[in-house]
């Protein structure tokens, strides 16, 4: 996600949670119970794409090491077969 898509994410997720508090604070009780389920789900869904976020994050930067691992191999293999020439 690029910094443009998580501030648009960011700012619905805010409207969302903004909107849930203020409907909980004027609902009867009855309604409160569904309301607080809904904000507990919505902050589950938050949590969860900020762990899939940075799971992703994680197997990128890993990624990004392994390739350039693999290309100072191939250099030191390039070097040392110049050398056995």
């Amino acid at each position: 996600m690029d910094l443009l898509r998580k501030q648009i994410y960011e700012l619905h997720f805010n409207e969302l949670g903004n909107t849930l508090r203020k409907e909980f604070e004027k609902s009867s009780t009855i309604k409160r119970k569904k309301i607080s389920n809904l904000i507990k789900c919505v902050n589950e869904m938050y949590m969860y794409t900020n762990h899939l976020e940075h799971e992703l994050l994680v197997k990128e930067h890993r990624e990004s090491y392994l390739r350039s691992d693999k290309t100072r191999a191939i250099q030191r293999a390039r070097e040392a077969e110049k050398k056995l020439k």
